[in-house]
């Protein structure tokens, strides 16, 4: 199995299928396609994005209803089509936290990534 350095993690050994890629990147981190997704118990319901090629690059995120219940996904066609097809219901939606500075965290909201297991694939909406 393949082993990945993380800067908060130390070194993680994942199976290949494990990893999601990014078709498109993700915004401000176009040269980062590949990510593994950990879950690490102790900073639960926290997800943790990490890229396969930038040890210093890891988001954190939150699945998109702990933050907001009422939130509808409304994923544009192509969106949905580079992620392929799956069973329904399958789709993990998440927001990319931020806290800047030390100030008060935030939410993406507006532009969540949607990751199909199934296929291994994801995108930022």
């Amino acid at each position: 199995m393949p082993v990945t350095p993380t800067r908060h993690f130390g070194e993680i050994e994942f199976a290949e299928e494990a990893a999601i890629d990014f078709p498109s990147g993700l915004p401000g981190f176009e040269d980062h396609r590949r990510f593994l997704l950990i879950q690490a118990p102790e900073h639960a319901p926290l997800l943790f994005l990490q890229s396969l090629e930038g040890v210093q690059t890891c988001l954190p995120a939150l699945p998109v209803k702990l933050v907001d219940p009422l939130y509808e996904l409304a994923a544009a066609p192509e969106d949905l089509e580079l992620l392929g097809p799956g069973p329904p219901g399958e789709l993990l939606c998440l927001c990319v936290i931020s806290a800047p500075n030390n100030r008060q965290a935030t939410a993406n909201l507006l532009a969540p990534i949607l990751i199909r297991p199934s296929t291994g694939k994801g995108v930022q909406a």
